[in-house]
């Protein structure tokens, strides 16, 4: 069966202070220790939603595009980022890469995390 894979807790902070107020099924404790599942907001700790639900939710509010994509002559994962905020087409089509992980998940965490930390 696949698994859904959630924000860590630093990033789900962030989410918090940036504005993230979607409900998920992922909360973690308000000490990061443990993740509880269910649709409910949670009352004493931060909503962790998927890698996916954090990406859409970047392109949907931001218009910031993160796209991990697979090196195969190099054999890992680049987190692209594609920030459609930016005025002219020249701009448009720079992007962030974040490169060398091993998995698709890192990437995105890895994205996600400075596009919080740096460009919102």
């Amino acid at each position: 069966m696949i698994q859904e894979d959630y924000v860590s807790y630093e990033t789900a902070k962030l989410l918090k202070e940036k504005g993230f107020d979607e409900k998920c099924y992922c909360h973690y404790s308000s000490d990061g220790r443990t993740q509880h599942w269910n649709y409910q907001s949670p009352i004493d700790g931060i909503s962790a939603p998927s890698l996916q639900m954090t990406m859409k939710w970047l392109r949907n509010t931001y218009n910031i595009h993160v796209v991990p994509k697979y090196d195969f002559y190099g054999g890992f994962y680049t987190g692209r980022i594609y920030d459609g905020r930016r005025e002219t087409a020249m701009e448009r089509d720079d992007y962030i890469a974040l490169t060398g992980y091993s998995k698709y998940e890192e990437a995105a965490e890895t994205a996600i995390k400075y596009c919080l930390e740096n460009l919102i």
